[in-house]
C-alpha cells in the first residue's frame, strides 16, 4: 500500500512537471546539437538515432541510483564512456560501468563494453532517422564469463518544421547472455519509447517509458522517466533524470545525474 501511494504521488509530480516545463520555455528556438542529441543514460534510458559527427570526441559519465527490488538492495552505478565519430553515420564507443553501495555479490567493476553505431536512414519528410548498434561485453568484470552481446535498433522522428525540434524516439534492443547462470536469462529485451522537446537554446526536456527484462529470470521492470539536459558553457552538457517504477518488480525510484563533454 505504501509503495502504491509513493509511486502514485511521484507519477503525479512527474506528470505535472512534464506538462509545466514546456510552458516555461516560451517560443520554440533552435537549440545546440550538443543538447538535442541523446545518449543512453545521459540522463535517462532514451537514445536518439543521430550519431556523433565525424572526428568529434565525447567523454561522458552518469551516476545512477536504483531503489530496492525484492531481495536486491539499493544500487548505485557509475558509467563512464568515450565516443568517437569515425566517419559519416558511424560512431564507436567504449565504456566500463562500475557498481557500488550494493551487496558484495552485486558490487564491483562490470564488463568492458565495445559498441559500434551506424545510421543507415537519414530523416526526410515522412521517414524517421533509423540506426542500429551492436555491442560486445568482454568478461573483464567480477564473476563474468563469455562475451555478452546486444543489438539495438533506434528511430527518431521530428514533429513539425524547424526550429521546434520536438521529437519522438523508439529504442528496441535484444541481448544475449553468453555465460549466464541457471537463475539468469539467456536472451532478453528492452524497449524505450519517448519524447523530447527543446525548452530554450540551452535546455531540453525528456519524457520516456522503459520496459526492460532484467538478466535475472522472472524480473521485468516498467519505469516512467523525466529528464532535463542543460548546456553549460560551450562544451559541457549536464543532465538530471528521475523515474518511477510502475509495478512491484520495478524499483520504486531511479535517479541519475550525468555530464558530457565534447571536444
Amino acid at each position: 500500500m505504501r509503495r502504491r501511494l509513493f509511486v502514485s504521488r511521484l507519477l503525479c509530480w512527474l506528470t505535472a512537471l512534464g506538462v509545466s516545463l514546456p510552458l516555461w520555455s516560451g517560443s520554440a528556438v533552435a537549440a545546440s546539437s550538443a543538447v538535442v542529441n541523446l545518449d543512453e543514460d545521459v540522463p535517462t534510458a532514451l537514445e536518439d538515432a543521430i550519431p556523433t559527427e565525424p572526428d568529434d570526441l565525447n567523454v561522458q559519465g552518469a551516476i545512477r541510483y536504483r531503489g530496492r527490488v525484492h531481495e536486491h538492495r539499493e544500487q548505485v552505478a557509475l558509467s563512464p564512456e568515450v565516443q568517437y565519430g569515425v566517419a559519416p553515420g558511424w560512431q564507436l564507443s567504449i565504456s566500463v560501468p562500475f557498481a557500488f553501495a550494493a551487496t558484495q555479490e552485486e558490487a564491483g567493476s562490470r564488463n568492458l563494453r565495445l559498441r559500434a553505431f551506424y545510421q543507415f536512414v537519414q530523416e526526410r519528410r515522412a521517414w524517421p532517422a533509423v540506426a542500429a548498434s551492436a555491442r560486445a561485453e568482454l568478461p573483464t568484470g567480477l564473476r563474468s564469463a563469455g562475451v555478452d552481446t546486444r543489438v539495438k535498433f533506434l528511430a527518431t522522428k521530428t514533429l513539425g518544421p524547424p526550429p521546434t525540434q520536438d521529437q519522438l524516439h523508439l529504442n528496441v534492443a535484444w541481448l544475449h547472455n553468453a555465460g549466464g547462470h541457471r537463475a539468469e536469462r539467456e536472451h532478453y529485451y528492452s524497449l524505450v519509447a519517448g519524447y523530447s522537446r527543446v525548452l530554450n537554446l540551452r535546455s531540453l526536456l525528456l519524457l520516456d517509458y522503459a520496459r526492460e527484462q532484467e538478466q535475472e529470470r522472472d524480473i521485468t521492470t516498467d519505469i516512467f522517466e523525466i529528464g532535463v539536459r542543460r548546456l553549460v558553457g560551450q562544451h559541457i552538457v549536464l543532465g538530471v533524470g528521475i523515474g518511477a517504477g510502475l509495478d512491484a518488480t520495478s524499483p520504486p525510484v531511479r535517479f541519475s545525474v550525468a555530464v558530457q563533454y565534447g571536444f
